[in-house]
């Protein structure tokens, strides 16, 4: 009775053909509905990806077309053009992960996810929408996550660029404050592998009545990071979040106290610090 790794209700895909006469592969919207894949860690730490691990590191014995593989210069085209493609887009609905760790007693279920893109090309950013059920009994939460963002890598350049990216999330276990918080996030990042430095030159977050701002500039990221930046609290009533968040306050002598605060401030941050 064990689940399988990976199971996949429907998937779908369509080619336009009239393209191919001028050397265009117009691949429709790639669907793939209700796929659903369960990882698990048993108590002496083998996984159920194990196996598959294995026969990659063992390699696997070369298939017939792999044989008899046509060197990609002969068979090209002699008019010396090649081939443009383009994906109309990509669709995931209803997916379903789950993760099991038997060490940790720990369990984590995303469910209802789905994923919609807009025409993946090159050249331009791809629209990417996002939403997901996230619930784990170690921390025990559940959630609401949706994201949307346009999306580009150069390959020339090696630069990932996330433009107009927008996070809201509900957050509900007994451990968060008042039981449940909302929290919205906005932003936009570049990151050039090549030169390894990361700029996120602006971040708002919104949870509980307070708005927070900041920036982050990282350099070395995949060898010595470093990040530096601003960060700051826009001017909120301490009173009022802490209603939100639950928190019950003593009477206190001054009725104005805690009505008003800001915070600003430099940072500096590390792996070490």
């Amino acid at each position: 009775g064990k689940q399988p790794m990976l199971a996949i209700d429907r998937s779908a895909v369509g080619v336009q053909l009239m393209p191919l006469l001028k050397r265009r592969l117009n691949i429709a919207k790639l669907l793939v509905e209700k796929p659903i894949i369960n990882l698990a860690v048993d108590s002496s730490g083998r996984s159920n990806w194990d196996d598959i691990v294995q026969k990659l590191q063992a390699g696997a014995e070369p298939s017939a077309i792999d044989a008899n593989k046509v060197d990609a210069k002969s068979s090209a085209d002699t008019s010396g053009q090649s081939m443009s493609v383009a994906i109309s887009g990509l669709q995931l609905v209803d997916a379903a992960l789950s993760w099991s760790d038997a060490r940790a007693s720990q369990t984590i279920q995303i469910t209802k996810l789905n994923l919609e893109t807009g025409a993946i090309n090159a050249s331009i950013p791809v629209d990417v929408a996002l939403s997901m059920h996230v619930s784990s009994n170690k921390p025990a939460l559940e959630s609401e996550i949706k994201f949307s963002s346009a999306v580009k890598f150069d390959q020339a350049t090696k630069v990932l660029s996330i433009t107009d990216a927008q996070v809201a999330a509900r957050v509900m276990g007994k451990d968060i404050p008042a039981g449940k918080q909302a929290v919205s996030l906005r932003f936009a990042l570049m990151v050039n592998l090549d030169k390894q430095t990361l700029d996120i030159p602006s971040i708002v977050a919104h949870i509980a009545g307070a708005e927070i701002n900041a920036n982050v500039v990282g350099t070395s990221i995949s060898e010595q990071p470093r990040f530096i930046g601003k960060l700051s609290v826009a001017e909120m009533s301490p009173r009022n979040l802490l209603g939100d968040m639950g928190v019950a306050l003593p009477v206190m002598a001054d009725s104005n106290a805690l009505q008003k605060a800001e915070f600003a401030a430099d940072y500096s941050a590390t792996p070490e610090h």
